[in-house]
């Protein structure tokens, strides 16, 4: 190792000053600091890719575009139930298994019964968020029937179980012949055909309305289920193909029927909005652009996102009154984070939303590493 015993008898008698020198140097980086922790809009970066490219002439074209904003649902570690969730959302998560092994617990899964009812709860708590007004219509792959704008399992079940899905009414080809119902919810075997709502459905119901929902649709059903799905082998299940793999035809191969259930550990929730509604109401979609905001809550030295829930009369005030437009950015997260206070079988997570916020977090609770750094330099 070197000897640094020149550079002590150089800086020790001189401390004092070397220490002035130091705290002078930390002051003049405090401007700089400040500026560092203002808000950036990631979006304002001019990245070259074709995929930003698009999306701008797409903006600019088509302002009143419609826009779709994805919210994943995933079973929550279940030696964790009933516990209030962690701030550390990640770490809850149940473990995945694997493509394809499925989920043991809860049974089914995200196909689970009380999971289904706890993702309606969320489903219930989207449609009377402020910025419901400006939710679109939404057509399902599944179930081929529109809805006002929230899409997820528990809506396309609450459709097939009630009838009123293309899947289980007689439909016209397109040179105009009838065509019969792909599957049915009138005969349900030993069971009595409920609707999602009745509070005498079973887990039986929910497997047999899945299954029906699989082959009805060619397997369609199945790319609202995470890439862990299966159809587990359960006495207590329903005839399905167990081991098996859909190929391109819509036909399965490799499979024995067996007595299962479908099981799988994530799914999405997703919210059509008409952007130009938006903006009109005063909202904006540029985060440089919208008024400033609090969204943050020191909790010891951690700073934590409490995003503000806005309507548009607070958001017309705010435009008129000069303090700019509220941010729609804000916004997705606030509807996450109401999601979230139901949350105990699942957890909810923003897909892809949320990028300026959790930025702008970082940086500002940086502060903190920062200014231990100068009060170490400095004593």
């Amino acid at each position: 190792m070197r000897d640094f015993d020149w550079l002590a008898r150089i800086l020790l008698p001189r401390r004092k000053v070397f220490h002035a020198f130091i705290l002078v140097g930390s002051l003049v980086m405090v401007p700089g600091l400040m500026l560092a922790l203002s808000p950036i809009d990631m979006e304002s970066y001019n990245l070259d890719s074709p995929e930003l490219d698009a999306r701008e002439v797409i903006d600019k074209e088509y302002p009143n575009n419609e826009i779709v904003a994805g919210y994943a649902i995933v079973v929550r570690d279940q030696s964790l139930v009933g516990q209030t969730p962690h701030w550390n959302y990640g770490s809850e998560v149940a473990p995945f298994t694997g493509v394809g092994v499925g989920v043991e617990e809860p049974v089914g899964g995200i196909l689970n019964l009380s999971v289904l009812r706890e993702i309606e709860i969320k489903v219930q708590t989207v449609q009377e968020d402020p910025i419901s007004e400006f939710y679109r219509p939404v057509v399902s792959d599944v179930t081929l029937v529109q809805y006002n704008g929230v899409l997820t399992l528990s809506s396309q079940f609450k459709t097939f179980m009630s009838g009123d899905s293309l899947l289980t009414r007689s439909s016209v080809s397109p040179f105009g012949q009838p065509l019969p119902p792909r599957t049915n919810w009138t005969d349900c075997g030993n069971l009595e055909c409920l609707p999602f709502e009745d509070p005498e459905l079973t887990q039986a119901h929910i497997d047999l309305a899945a299954q029906r929902m699989v082959e009805a649709s060619d397997g369609v059903f199945l790319r609202w289920l995470s890439l862990d799905r299966a159809f587990m082998p359960a006495d207590d299940g329903v005839l399905g193909p167990v081991g098996g793999t859909l190929n391109s035809d819509g036909e399965w191969e490799n499979f024995t029927w067996e007595p299962g259930r479908w099981s799988a550990s994530s799914t999405w929730l997703i919210v059509q909005f008409d952007r130009g509604a938006a903006e009109e109401a005063g909202w904006t979609f540029k985060w440089d652009e919208a008024r400033a905001e609090s969204g943050y809550e020191w909790d010891g030295l951690r700073l934590l996102t409490t995003p503000p829930q806005r309507d548009s009369e607070f958001c017309a005030d705010s435009v008129e009154s000069g303090d700019g437009p509220c941010s729609f950015e804000w916004s997705l997260m606030s509807l996450e984070y109401s999601m979230r206070e139901s949350d105990d079988l699942t957890l909810t997570f923003a897909g892809g939303e949320g990028v300026n916020v959790e930025v702008n977090r970082g940086l500002q609770e940086s502060v903190t590493l920062l200014l231990a750094m100068m009060f170490i330099v400095t004593i």
